[in-house]
Formats: C-alpha cells, structure tokens, sequence
C-alpha cells in the first residue's frame, strides 16, 4: 500500500520537476540571449564575425609589444 503511495508522489515529484526544469531553463535562456541580441543590435555589437572574406586562412596576426629584458629577470 504504502509502496504504491510512494510511486505516485514519486512520479508526480519527477513530472513537477520536468515542469519547473523546462520553464525554468526558458526564462534563463530567453532573457540570457535574446536580450543580449536586442541590446547588442541597439548599440550596433556584432558579438560574430561573419562577413564572408575571400581569405585563404582566417588567422589574425597580433604584434607581441616590445618588452625590456631586465622586465622577465626582475618579475617579483
């Protein structure tokens, strides 16, 4: 008797959580990415490259600034 009980508040807690879960992570993820959209396309923010380049590569050379030796001897 108290076995069945247990099985259907056991599945009752499984099919609330699914509930919860699924609103939940909705909400989340809506106001995470689609306010993260409407405000970067308000300020003009392209968070992706994707213009089409004819590149053979898409790497991007970054110039190391010059440091001064004495600099990595003396860190601390």
């Amino acid at each position: 008797m108290f076995k069945k009980i247990f099985e259907k508040i056991k599945t009752f807690g499984l099919l609330i959580s699914k509930v919860v879960n699924f609103v939940l992570l909705s909400v989340v993820y809506l106001t995470g990415v689609f306010l993260t959209s409407v405000v970067g396309k308000l300020f003009g923010k392209k968070f992706l490259d994707c213009n089409k380049k004819n590149n053979s590569s898409y790497w991007e050379n970054y110039e190391m600034p010059k440091k001064n030796l004495e600099r990595h001897y003396r860190m601390f």
